[in-house]
C-alpha cells in the first residue's frame, strides 16, 4: 500500500510538468501603430490617445497664420495685396485704393489745401482692364477739399510712383505733379513743384482704410 501512495504523487507531478512544457499558445501584444503605449483591451489595442490601431485621429485645430488663424483672411496689413492687372504697361502696381488720414502739407505753394478734408484714392474713370489707373478724390459739398484729380486718372507704376499729374490742391489747379507710394509705411507722397519755393508743395497722407470712408 505504501508503494501505491508514493506512485500517485509522482503521476500528479508528471501531469503538471506536461501542462507547463507543452505546445500551449503564447499571447503577445501587437505593435501599436498609433505612436503611444499599447493597451490590451480584449483584442483591440488602443494607443495613448484612445485611437484604435490603424486609425488616425482627426486634427480640428488650426495654427496661427500671421495675423489670422489658418483658413481665415489676412487683413491685418493693408498693403499685403497688389493690383496685378495693368492695361497700359502690363506690369503690376501696389494697391493704393482706400481712405487716407492724416494729411500733412509742407511748402508755401499748397494754396487753400484742407488737411481736415476727407481724402480717398479711387479707381480711375473707365479704368476697365487697367486696375492701376486711379484718381484722387476729396469732393465734398460746402467744404474746401484736399487733393482731387486727375480728371482722366493717372497710371500707378510698378514701383508705386506717378508723374505729370494735373491735380487740384484745395481749389488751386496744379500741373506736373509727381508722387510715390511707400507700401511699408502705407504713405502716399504728392509733390507739386514750381519755379520757386513759393510754388512748391509736398503733401503726405497715410492710408487708414482699404475702402473710402
Amino acid at each position: 500500500m505504501s508503494a501505491i501512495r508514493l506512485y500517485l504523487p509522482a503521476i500528479a507531478v508528471g501531469i503538471v510538468v506536461a501542462a507547463c512544457g507543452g505546445s500551449g499558445s503564447t499571447i503577445t501584444d501587437s505593435a501599436d501603430s498609433g505612436g503611444g503605449a499599447g493597451v490590451d483591451s480584449g483584442g483591440t489595442d488602443n494607443d495613448a490617445s484612445g485611437n484604435a490601431d490603424g486609425t488616425t485621429g482627426s486634427d480640428t485645430g488650426s495654427g496661427p497664420d500671421g495675423t489670422s488663424p489658418d483658413g481665415g483672411s489676412d487683413s491685418g496689413f493693408l498693403g499685403d495685396s497688389a493690383l496685378t492687372l495693368d492695361g497700359n504697361d502690363g506690369g503690376g502696381c501696389p494697391n493704393v485704393l482706400g481712405g487716407y488720414k492724416p494729411l500733412v502739407a509742407t511748402g508755401m505753394g499748397c494754396g487753400d489745401f484742407n488737411s481736415l478734408a476727407k481724402q480717398c484714392v479711387l479707381p480711375g474713370p473707365g479704368s476697365g482692364s487697367n486696375a492701376c489707373l486711379v484718381r484722387f478724390n476729396s469732393e465734398q459739398p460746402m467744404t474746401i477739399p484736399a487733393v482731387n484729380g486727375p480728371v482722366n486718372g493717372i497710371d500707378i507704376k510698378t514701383d508705386g510712383t506717378f508723374d505729370n499729374a494735373a491735380l487740384k490742391l484745395g481749389t488751386i489747379a496744379r500741373s506736373g505733379c509727381v508722387g510715390s507710394f511707400n507700401e511699408g509705411t502705407q504713405t502716399m507722397t504728392v509733390t507739386c513743384g514750381g519755379t520757386g519755393s513759393s510754388q512748391s508743395c509736398t503733401i503726405t497722407m497715410v492710408r487708414s482704410s482699404v475702402t473710402c470712408p
